[in-house]
């Protein structure tokens, strides 16, 4: 099942779209799935549906491994994840107080013209994410992230080749930890193994 918001939103909102986040196994987000199935229908995410609303398209067709949003092709896998294209650490995106605005304190100028993403910064609220940048990421700036890439076209490509070459990449480096033991012995071999795995590790966040 799925939980919704508050009818009286939902049926006057120009659009509906999902938050949830899906952490890989050490915790970290790095996909988004950009359509799930709601009660028959396919519901876009929030970035997505931010992207819709700034490009005028109203309508998504998903393919086997895009998502056709006008005339931009996002790439995603056979279950409609895309991988997240990080600009950076929190605060790379402006924001700007709720309260403030409700109060006429914000220029509207600053505002005219841009997607805006209303959400919860605080830490006791609990909508923080842990990002390949920062244990500490708003959501809201991940959903931001979300639209950015699709109106940029800024993706990260995870084909099969690029699959192909991880493995590649491990048998190399194991071939080189065994290379390394059998040439300069174990303890003097084990240190340079332990570099080798955490430069793996690092360079794959």
């Amino acid at each position: 099942g799925s939980t919704h918001t508050l009818a009286e939103i939902e049926k006057d909102a120009a659009g509906l779209g999902h938050i949830n986040f899906i952490s890989e196994h050490d915790g970290v987000v790095r996909r988004n799935q950009l359509l799930v199935e709601v009660d028959g229908k396919k519901l876009p995410s929030l970035g997505l549906n931010g992207a819709m609303m700034a490009s005028g398209e109203k309508e998504v067709v998903a393919g086997a491994y895009d998502i056709k949003l006008g005339k931009r092709n996002i790439p995603v896998d056979a279950n409609d994840f895309m991988w997240i294209n990080y600009t950076g650490p929190p605060g790379r995106y402006p924001s700007y107080s709720f309260t403030d605005i409700v109060h006429g304190r914000v220029n509207p100028a600053q505002l005219k013209g841009k997607v805006l993403f209303v959400g919860a910064t605080a830490l006791g609220v609990y909508d923080m994410r842990v990002t390949p940048f920062s244990g500490n990421t708003p959501g809201v700036e991940v959903h931001a992230t979300i639209a950015d890439n699709i109106l940029t076209g800024r993706f990260i490509r995870r084909t099969g080749l690029e699959a192909m070459f991880d493995i590649a990449l491990i048998i190399a480096l194991g071939l080189l930890a065994f290379y390394l033991t059998k040439r300069l012995g174990f303890y003097a071999a084990f240190p340079a193994a332990i570099l080798i795995s955490t430069a793996y590790v690092w360079l794959s966040r």
